[in-house]
């Protein structure tokens, strides 16, 4: 959140920013990241390497488990198996959350960037 509210001070802030929280597969714990774009550039600020900013591409899907797959080597043992995005306000001096999006392997994205569930192959489907 400090890097967030930092951008919001700079001359040119983000114009569009949101959360991205991903997910290893085996396990519940995960990790948030801040996804944002400025002067037609994609950037993602990660906390854990503050001096680090990763620039995306921009052709890019916008579904979050491949832009959290993309911060990840081909290398890595392991890589995220889903993820979910928080939209934030823009501009602002705090974030406000507008939308939200789960993102997995069972899970299909529309084209206007919402999600829609769907069951995994070892899911009781719904009635």
């Amino acid at each position: 959140m400090a890097r967030w509210q930092q951008l919001q001070r700079e001359p040119i802030p983000p114009s569009r920013a949101r959360l991205l929280a991903y997910y290893l597969p085996a396990g519940r714990q995960g990790h948030m990241v801040l996804e944002y774009w400025r002067e037609g550039r994609r950037y993602v600020f990660d906390p854990e390497r503050p001096g680090n900013e990763h620039e995306l591409s921009l052709r890019l899907a916008e579904d979050p488990l491949k832009v959290a797959q993309a911060l990840f080597s081909p290398w890595d043992l392991k890589i995220p198996a889903r993820a979910v995005r928080l939209e934030l306000d823009v501009p602002g001096p705090m974030p406000a959350v507008w939308g939200a999006v789960t993102s997995h392997p069972g899970a299909t994205t529309a084209a206007d960037g919402s999600a829609k569930r769907t069951t995994g192959p070892d899911e009781p489907k719904s009635s």
